[in-house]
């Protein structure tokens, strides 16, 4: 099928002609190859060039019969990026599985080494406030919250906050104040924006 451009070979493989499509395949099985070699170092598959090149062939046609020439790319371009994206998210995946599998679950009941007594719960916090210095912090953090939201709102938004801040849901607060919950909604809306500058 020599002479016949990719818009025209792409058109005969929808077509269903099958030389084509095998014309496509060897035209860019090359392409492919050199397309994906650097995705291969980011491997957590425990996969070799020749897997990733498989997958991405299997993948190939797919992008070929999605492309479009209203999407003003080349077919080359349109299925480099297919081809790519699809290996990148496959070793993505492989690599959270990874780490999922590296980061073994514990027990807070079971003992922290074979000769000692000490048991992970008495070693690990409860929580993140019982740190001395986390504590400080989050205390700080809120005293500058308040200091600085107090300052920036106006009267009608500090109250609404006020509740907020007693755990009471917008709906709450609406009945509670005898007002619309898009007041409320639009107050929270001001005072945070307000606070973040």
């Amino acid at each position: 099928m020599e002479g016949y451009s990719e818009e025209e070979l792409l058109y005969l493989m929808r077509c269903g002609n099958e030389d084509a499509k095998m014309c496509l395949y060897h035209k860019y099985v090359g392409k492919v190859r050199q397309w994906i070699k650097p995705l291969c170092y980011y491997n957590y598959l425990g996969l070799d060039l020749e897997d990733f090149v498989q997958v991405s062939m299997s993948n190939f046609f797919i992008a070929l019969d999605s492309y479009r020439t209203d999407q003003n790319t080349s077919i080359s371009h349109f299925v480099r990026i297919a081809i790519t994206r699809r290996i990148m998210n496959m070793t993505n995946a492989g690599k959270d599985i990874r780490i999922y599998k590296e980061n073994k679950l514990i027990s807070l009941d079971d003992f922290v080494g074979r000769e000692d007594d000490t048991r992970y719960e008495e070693i690990i916090p409860s929580s993140l406030e019982d740190m001395p210095s986390t504590s400080l912090i989050i205390r700080e953090t809120e005293e500058e919250y308040m200091h600085v939201g107090k300052a920036a709102a106006s009267k009608r938004e500090w109250e609404i906050m006020q509740y907020i801040f007693d755990g009471y849901g917008e709906e709450e607060v609406a009945e509670i104040m005898d007002i619309s919950i898009k007041s409320v909604y639009n107050a929270v809306y001001r005072y945070r924006q307000k606070v973040k500058h």
